[in-house]
């Protein structure tokens, strides 16, 4: 939540290069081989990349994952460089395939810098792994249509789908301070009916199951759907990042020779996790 500054409004400070990179060292000593950095770069850019110019002349023996933004990569020396120092996993969130609703979330991007970002990374041999959301407030048929269609956009494109949840509209949010400008309504009022949601997160769900009892598993409802459509879209959604996985595999398999062993062992992991149970996973 670093970077979202209605939650979290401390002020922060970055470590110095000199302790991570001791740091860094330690953890290669131990025998760790990758790494997640977080989200440096959306709070600092100079400072991230002063990281990679000192990560570069270290030479480690390391690789790094990170969360980024589609329009991050508009600097393609910044990417080149990242590349070099082994940042290789990136995690976008995209979100939807629907410009009007990016616009009404203000996620500051767009589709068309969403298949930019994607085809950068994958250009310059970085495992892009993107995030989407069902049900975000006033979704419309068009708008889950238009999510379908880039999610197969981003695969053709060599990238991976990482995750597809359910708008959770969690305490502290601007969605859940103002429900009503958002035209949706609040289903988990107190701490008990978060204490049992929270439980049904961590289960295992079928569509049938879901499907019966919907507004078991969901935090909000959009005044625009009923929550069996809301469910569905959901499943949808899990259904057609399944039928990618094949492609996807191929994806990796592209640049599997270019990748650290571990890395991609680990996505090939991943994959088949989700193909065989984990799409059914309800926070995931």
């Amino acid at each position: 939540m670093a970077n979202n500054r209605t939650i979290n409004v401390r002020p922060f400070q970055t470590m110095l290069i000199e302790r991570i990179l001791a740091q860094l060292k330690l953890f290669q000593q131990t025998g760790i081989r990758g790494l997640f950095l977080g989200e440096n770069h959306f709070l600092n850019t100079d400072f991230l990349t002063a990281l990679i110019e000192a990560i570069i002349h270290a030479d480690l023996d390391l690789y790094f994952e990170l969360e980024t933004h589609p329009t991050i990569f508009a600097d393609r020396d910044l990417l080149r460089r990242m590349i070099a120092a082994g940042f290789l996993r990136f995690t976008m969130g995209c979100e939807t395939g629907s410009d009007r609703l990016l616009r009404h979330m203000g996620r500051r991007s767009n589709t068309r810098q969403i298949m930019a970002g994607v085809e950068q990374l994958a250009e310059a041999g970085g495992l892009v792994t993107t995030s989407w959301i069902a049900n975000l407030p006033g979704e419309t048929t068009a708008d889950h249509r238009a999510t379908l269609a880039l999610m197969n956009r981003v695969v053709a494109a060599g990238g991976f789908i990482y995750w597809v949840e359910n708008l959770h509209v969690l305490p502290g949010s601007p969605l859940h301070a103002n429900p009503q400008k958002w035209d949706i309504e609040l289903l988990l009022t107190n701490l008990t009916d978060w204490f049992r949601w929270s439980l049904r997160s961590k289960a295992y769900v079928d569509f049938a199951a879901a499907d019966k009892a919907p507004r078991d598993f969901l935090t909000h409802l959009n005044r625009n759907s009923d929550p069996r459509e809301m469910i569905d879209r959901l499943y949808t959604l899990r259904r057609r990042a399944r039928d990618l996985v094949p492609a996807m595999q191929r994806n990796l398999e592209a640049r599997g020779a270019h990748l650290p062993a571990e890395l991609a062992l680990s996505e090939q992991e991943k994959l088949a996790w989700y193909a065989e149970r984990g799409w059914k996973l309800w926070l995931f």
